[in-house]
């Protein structure tokens, strides 16, 4: 049978009691892998480069689910102005008030948190026997939950409508403002014709 090709670093005691010249010995102990110490530099480098990227890391994150909640916000409202003009009637909007298996029960009450939307979005039609500008059961035409740990929301106005025309009811222009748990944040102004106009810059949530 063929002798097979096995290197190995021969021992450190010569014939004659004299070690390895030194770069044969650390040629030899290389092969064999990496030594501590040279362990805990790539350990220290590696921590390093960790800390320096994961501050950017969340803040992207952050980011992406700022810019994710205020799309499907500007998008509740724009088919609750789509539902008024389709329908040709008067469309509330509200800040939802859910229980805790998320079952809808209306409108955030006046007693809350003035301008709490962070539970979600509450799109309803006034039934015609009952014209009272109030969600009564049956009148929900679309909801919206939100996750108030990751985005909080928050508005100017707890509720407000849109005319068969589209435009804003009456009352103070709606604001919201966006701001995420590390400070991100941006803000929609809703203009008198109904529409979205977001903020042009960031951290404007004054």
């Amino acid at each position: 049978m063929a002798e097979q090709d096995v290197q190995s670093c021969p021992s450190f005691a010569g014939a004659h009691g004299g070690g390895l010249p030194m770069s044969r010995s650390v040629a030899c102990r290389r092969g064999g892998g990496f030594t501590l110490y040279e362990l805990l530099i790539v350990l220290a480098v590696s921590a390093i480069l960790l800390g320096q990227t994961l501050p950017a890391m969340q803040n992207m994150l952050e980011r992406q689910r700022l810019l994710a909640r205020g799309q499907l916000l500007q998008s509740g409202l724009q088919l609750a102005r789509s539902e008024a003009i389709r329908g040709n009637r008067t469309v509330w909007v509200c800040a939802l008030n859910s229980k805790v298996n998320l079952e809808i029960q209306g409108c955030q009450p006046g007693t809350a948190s003035a301008g709490n939307w962070g539970e979600g979005m509450l799109v309803f039609a006034d039934a015609p026997s009952r014209p009272n500008g109030r969600y009564d059961s049956g009148e929900r035409l679309h909801h919206l939950l939100f996750n108030s740990a990751k985005v909080q929301l928050s508005a100017n106005r707890q509720d407000f409508a849109f005319t068969a025309h589209g435009r804003l009811h009456s009352g103070p222009v709606p604001r919201f403002h966006l701001r995420t748990p590390g400070g991100q944040c941006h803000s929609l102004l809703l203009q008198p014709s109904g529409k979205a106009q977001w903020c042009s810059q960031d951290n404007c949530c004054g």
